[in-house]
């Protein structure tokens, strides 16, 4: 072969080559796209059947498209009526999208009763519900359905002669209706099948949803051996039941195993089934995941003010305001108002119960001997001043059994539970809070508390200490030691600080990580940050053991 002729060989290969490239390139678009639209027309099937369900309005609040008077919607679970998803948008429910990637826009019009395909600006008696899944900022598909408003029929009276018409057209009826009753039943019954068979499936497809949302809410500690769920369907008198058949176990997380769960409808002599597994899991409390969740009400006196550097805060008592007080409102993100105007009853927040555990694995303080002492105390998971066991884990408990207690100056390296303060409680001075163990919190009150720190801890005010000897460096995480007395330590809370009553903080502060189960005072500027540790490795006793369905073992049955 000449020089020439492989040249052209060679050109032809690489022409060939790139044709063939470019045609798989296409091809695993082209799928992927394909599969991108049978997971979206899934969802949007979903959505609308879920819509089927809903009256068509308020019946105790009539209006308009949206939500009622007095209503908010922060999601599927509150809507209860057709229109009260008119312009929502957001991500997909849990139940119908597990994975989170997917998002819906809810759009209801009314439209004409000459074309149910063009708008109407007033109430014809038509509404047509549109559901948009998009992800990535792009529709992927679009579903509508159109509901017309329920109508009664009026019996008109009759009188005179139109009572002998009736009658005689009633027994005209009667007699036909008798003459074909044998032939008819045998069609009436095949009808009725098929919709009773249509009706379970609906049934089973929307009760199914709302039993494993019921699960998810419930905790592997709840001691059942067998749970049943009842949805009873607006448009008639039957329920749709779904049971666990195995006992879940109140063990996490060894021994737990996932729960296989049979969900059954009947509508006539329709039948049908559906199986499910659900496992289970480790989560934090819900308030531990935002910087700042406060369970009563939150204000401020004098230059009091509260700047959060990151996330989204969530305080009961603001229901359609920003509360006083509250800066850097961007850091926040768009959903700052959204949130503040949620009841933090929707959060979880841990209780005294719930801490009890933790405080089980800590080394408990003498309250005489530390309230005598009053300042210069460190506790440490190699240090105690003053002098008494270590614990490991740097987890100290103080009972004050409903005695007060005022502590100043103090660098805890650790989490200090404080347990049963009496009235006036407080820390105050220099105080310098890091965890031993990342996850878990800094300082834990069960009980009201108020905190005053000053600006700087200082070794060598009043009785000399060395806050950084040997064997605890400062930081206490790539940090230094020295043996001499002069150092200074700014005052912080460097992870979440949990109260279970109320928190009043007097002093400028900052935080990572505030969990009120009370009311939160500020009198001076306060920063908080968000505390990623607490969510990613928490202490098994802040967290909630709950069920996850699995959607990919979902399976459906037909029972005849």
């Amino acid at each position: 072969m000449t020089l020439a002729e492989a040249a052209i060989a060679l050109l032809i290969l690489a022409v060939a080559s790139t044709s063939a490239l470019s045609l798989a390139s296409a091809a695993t678009k082209t799928a992927r796209r394909a599969s991108e639209l049978r997971e979206a027309s899934r969802i949007a099937d979903a959505v609308i059947a879920w819509h089927e369900r809903l009256p068509f309005e308020d019946p105790t609040i009539p209006g308009g498209l949206g939500g009622e008077s007095g209503e908010t919607s922060p999601g599927p679970s509150t809507w209860d009526d057709l229109d009260d998803a008119n312009g929502w948008t957001g991500p997909v429910p849990s139940w119908f999208d597990p994975s989170g990637r997917w998002t819906l826009a809810i759009t209801v019009t009314w439209v004409s009763n000459a074309d149910a395909a063009s708008a109407s600006g007033s109430d014809t008696g038509l509404k047509c519900v549109s559901v948009s899944v998009r992800v990535a900022d792009r529709t992927v598909t679009t579903r509508r359905a159109v509901y017309a408003r329920p109508r009664r029929r009026r019996a008109r009276p009759r009188r005179g002669t139109a009572h002998i018409a009736a009658l005689g057209f009633a027994l005209l009826m009667i007699t036909i209706a008798l003459g074909a009753l044998f032939v008819s039943r045998a069609v009436g019954r095949l009808g009725r099948d098929l919709r009773d068979a249509s009706d379970a499936e609906r049934r089973l497809r929307d009760g199914t949803a709302w039993a494993m949302l019921e699960l998810e809410n419930s905790t592997l500690d709840d001691g059942i051996t067998r749970r049943t769920f009842a949805m009873t369907s607006t448009a008639s008198s039957q329920t749709l039941r779904a049971a666990s058949s195995v006992s879940p176990s109140s063990t996490f997380p060894a021994g737990s195993q996932p729960v296989r769960l049979t969900f059954q409808s009947t509508s006539g002599i329709g039948r049908r089934s559906a199986t499910a597994d659900a496992n289970p899991v480790r989560r934090p409390f819900s308030a531990l995941e935002r910087p700042v969740a406060v369970a009563g009400a939150f204000g401020t006196s004098g230059s009091g003010s509260l700047s959060v550097v990151d996330g989204v805060g969530v305080v009961s008592t603001s229901r359609g305001a920003v509360p006083a007080g509250v800066v850097n409102l961007a850091s926040f993100g768009s959903t700052l108002q959204a949130s503040l105007q949620r009841r933090a009853a929707l959060v979880r927040f841990p209780t005294a119960a719930e801490i009890a555990p933790l405080a089980a694995t800590g080394t408990a303080l003498n309250y005489d001997t530390i309230s005598k002492l009053g300042s210069r105390i460190l506790l440490s998971p190699r240090h105690t001043l003053p002098s008494g066991a270590y614990n490991a884990r740097g987890v100290y408990v103080l009972d004050c059994a409903n005695r007060t207690i005022d502590l100043e100056d103090m660098r805890v390296v650790g989490t200090l539970i404080v347990l049963n303060p009496g009235a006036g409680s407080r820390l105050r001075g220099g105080l310098v809070f890091e965890p031993a163990v990342l996850g878990y919190p800094a300082l834990v009150v069960v009980g009201s508390i108020e905190i005053e720190p000053t600006t700087l801890l200082r070794e060598n005010s009043g009785g000399d200490l060395n806050f950084n000897p040997s064997g605890l460096p400062y930081p206490y995480i790539g940090g230094a030691t020295d043996a001499d007395i002069t150092d200074m330590y700014p005052s912080r809370f460097n992870a979440s600080v949990i109260v279970t009553g109320s928190l009043q903080v007097n002093a400028a502060a900052s935080f990572k990580g505030v969990c009120v189960g009370g009311d939160f005072g500020v009198a001076a500027g306060v920063s908080v940050a968000r505390d990623p540790w607490i969510v990613s490795t928490p202490p098994d006793a802040l967290c909630e053991r709950l069920w996850t369905v699995d959607p990919s073992t979902v399976r459906r049955t037909f029972v005849e």
